[in-house]
């Protein structure tokens, strides 16, 4: 890809909603929001993951595609990502988009980089392994749902750290009559340490919160089986194998097996019936609680009780055959 077309993406990107373009003329989105509130130093190893692809959409490296994060400071990397780097807390995601001059130069980086080729990365801070310094972008304003995760017991907490150092400054502590030598400089030390103590929880966890909130409901529990549940659930599959339908989709899947090779049909009756089978037990086994890929777990648990009641021994014992491409029980 040309120059002119890295540039003209940029000029385009930068009017997108969500896309933040820096004085240097690097743009990054934010895909996903850490629960850090420090940045690392220039100098910190961070444990990153990312992926790198040129502007036509073709990806040159991915420590995704690798399956482990990688370790690196931000100033052993390109100028893109020192700064981008810097700017990020813990568990950031974010998609940079940079210019040739933050990225390889003009050279490039051959075969794979091409000379002033324009890099889109989408790249995460996994974990800061070193020295980090205070958050620099602003917090956000907090609503009133947000705010109430700052609990009164946090406000005690900071009204008690503060009250002990108006103690020790009024009681003349060398350390803070230097660093804030009024009454009126104290309170505005002391307001921002407890602003920022604040900030930072609140930022905690917020970000708790929208990651639980975001994450998939889980599954709900499978039923209990019992014996006359068992019965119930054989009862459904045993009608299922007499539906003319199932029937004759099972009769074509059998003769197919047993027109293979003989030392294949085994393996095709295993590949092939069994999925069938599956697929005609979804709705009894959704409809009961089970998800349909449950078939073997239920069916062993319906097992449990063949001691106790003679016929469901009896009826695994047909369902075991059919799976095996023997229908008879149900001609």
């Amino acid at each position: 890809m040309s120059e002119e077309a890295g540039l003209a993406f940029l000029e385009e990107n930068k009017a997108k909603e969500g896309v933040i373009t820096l004085p240097s003329g690097l743009q990054y989105k934010v895909l996903v929001e850490g629960g850090g509130v420090e940045h690392p130093t220039v100098s910190s190893p961070c444990e990153c993951h990312y992926a790198g692809r040129l502007l036509d959409g073709t990806e040159f490296d991915s420590s995704y595609k690798r399956g482990q994060p990688t370790t690196f400071a931000p100033n052993q990397v390109i100028k893109g990502w020192t700064e981008a780097m810097q700017l990020m807390v813990q568990g950031d995601k974010w998609e940079m988009y940079i210019p040739y001059q933050l990225a390889y130069g003009a050279a490039g980086k051959p075969p794979k980089i091409p000379a002033k080729a324009m890099l889109i990365f989408v790249m995460e801070i996994v974990k800061i392994k070193g020295d980090t310094v205070p958050r620099k972008l602003p917090y956000p304003e907090w609503t009133e749902a947000e705010l109430a995760l700052w609990l009164d017991k946090d406000e005690a907490a900071c009204t008690t750290w503060r009250e002990g150092r108006l103690q020790k400054w009024e009681a003349g502590d060398e350390k803070l009559k230097s660093s804030y030598p009024t009454r009126e400089a104290l309170d505005a030390w002391l307001d921002g340490q407890c602003l920022n103590s604040r900030n930072k929880s609140l930022w905690k966890r917020t970000r708790a919160a929208k990651k639980m909130a975001e994450a998939p409901t889980p599954p709900p529990a499978a039923p209990a089986m019992t014996p006359k549940f068992a019965r119930t659930l054989l009862d459904q599959a045993l009608a299922a194998f007499t539906v003319p339908e199932n029937k004759s989709k099972l009769t074509a899947i059998v003769a197919e097996c047993e027109a293979a090779p003989p030392e294949s049909q085994m393996m095709m009756r295993m590949s092939k019936i069994m999925p069938a089978v599956q697929e005609m037990m979804t709705k009894p086994l959704e409809e009961a609680g089970f998800r349909a890929d449950d078939l073997m777990s239920v069916m062993m648990q319906i097992r449990s009780f063949e001691a106790q009641d003679p016929s469901i021994a009896a009826d695994c014992a047909k369902l075991t055959k059919a799976v095996m491409g023997d229908l008879s029980d149900f001609a």
